[in-house]
């Protein structure tokens, strides 16, 4: 884990130099809050590990981080990774450049392909036959040049079906119609694991399944230079993927890109939340807070992740810490799936009303609440559900690519 900028002083939980009680005085909660110095930190905590091995990092965009986050990747340096065309516009208004981009949804739609060969992003993924072909229709429609990566499939070194992406098979198919297209050229792989990562035994097998396909297809002449690993690689630990990426990738001489998640900055965001109610039960006391798992009230599992969450008391009175309670910790819907902890630790003076900041909620927006940006003594509202501010961004945009293409 990264050393945090998260920690008390006095006292107070404080994000870098602030108290969140204080942010909590003048922005009434619920909201999210995120770390400048946190992201930064967490990417260059990332980045440390494949020191001497020539690797980038992508970022896979969401719909749900807002943009000032984004712009925050980019500064540090980061690719992005877009699923559709409106992630894309959310990455060119967060200003990745068009070079840094790869597209490499799954359910990529014909109007998805055509704003990323009019941006020019660097890359387009496909994940079967039938896309590649769409692809190729496309790019002749529209006169334009695609550098193409092929998804391929876990399968290769695990021997299951079903996966998603190319095997043996669907590659030579594959290959035969790069071969007779005029607009389309094999630049790229990208290994599609399963998710999660798969046991060690499997992992390195793949991988060196993976590195043996890339270095025949190079030896055959293809121009095949860039190597990217997403799907399950993300949970999998850096150091362990930085061994596997050393011993087998590295040694062909592609650039290597490296998908990230939400997970890679997951510690830079906090919610800081209000007990609604505090009741007692036979097992242990259960707190209701207004903010779950879901948007607004409504629960979902999109939020799994969180099960383990941390919480802390916005304040940690000379009281509260000698005399703390395990207690369940529950959103507003109160049922299975809105489960946040069921050992959280809080003060026995806790009453209705009282602050309780959720550790590690990640910078997504999952919730629809004000998100803070923090860097030093200094914090901004970066979204209001109200405000909509990424959604006029958002439209300026489109309105510019709704001019290229009538042009």
């Amino acid at each position: 884990m990264t050393q945090s900028v998260y920690a008390y002083r006095n006292g107070l939980l404080c994000v870098e130099a602030l108290p969140l009680c204080e942010i909590a005085q003048n922005v009434a909660p619920p909201f999210s809050c995120i770390s400048a110095a946190q992201v930064e930190r967490c990417v260059h905590a990332s980045s440390a590990v494949f020191d001497g091995l020539d690797v980038s990092f992508s970022y896979d965009l969401d719909h749900d981080l807002p943009l000032a986050v984004a712009q925050l990747l980019s500064s540090c340096g980061l690719g992005v990774t877009t699923m559709d065309v409106k992630t894309l516009e959310r990455a060119i208004t967060a200003d990745f450049k068009p070079e840094s981009i790869m597209m490499m949804g799954r359910m990529k739609t014909r109007d998805d392909m055509v704003g990323a060969l009019l941006t020019g992003v660097r890359q387009i993924g496909v994940i079967s036959l039938d896309e590649l072909a769409r692809l190729n229709e496309v790019t002749r429609t529209i006169g334009k040049h695609a550098s193409v990566s092929l998804l391929v499939s876990a399968s290769l070194g695990t021997g299951e079906k079903n996966l998603p992406g190319f095997d043996f098979d669907s590659i030579v198919e594959a290959l035969i119609l790069l071969e007779n297209s005029t607009h389309l050229s094999l630049t790229g792989l990208d290994l599609v694991l399963p998710w999660p990562s798969m046991e060690a035994p499997v992992l390195r097998q793949t991988y060196k399944t993976f590195a043996l396909l890339a270095a025949t297809l190079r030896v055959q002449g293809l121009e095949v230079n860039h190597l990217t690993l997403g799907g399950g690689a993300r949970a999998m630990a850096d150091y362990v993927q930085a061994a596997l990426v050393a011993e087998m990738l590295s040694p062909l001489g592609c650039k290597i890109t490296l998908r990230r998640d939400e997970s890679l900055v997951h510690e830079a965001g906090v919610c800081i939340a209000r007990v609604l109610s505090i009741t007692t039960t036979k097992d242990k006391p259960l707190v209701v807070l207004d903010v779950g798992r879901g948007r607004g009230e409504r629960a979902h599992a999109k939020g799994a992740k969180l099960a383990a969450m941390e919480a802390l008391p916005l304040r940690i009175t000379p009281s509260s810490q000698s005399s703390m309670m395990s207690c369940c910790l529950y959103g507003p819907s109160c049922d299975e799936s809105d489960c946040l902890s069921t050992s959280a630790s809080l003060p026995c003076d806790l009453k209705i009303g009282d602050g309780v900041v959720l550790m590690q909620t990640g910078c997504l927006n999952q919730q629809n609440l004000p998100v803070l940006l923090v860097s030093g003594v200094q914090y901004e509202t970066i979204y209001h559900p109200k405000i909509l501010a990424d959604a006029l961004l958002i439209e300026k945009f489109a309105q510019n690519v709704r001019a290229i293409h009538a042009a």
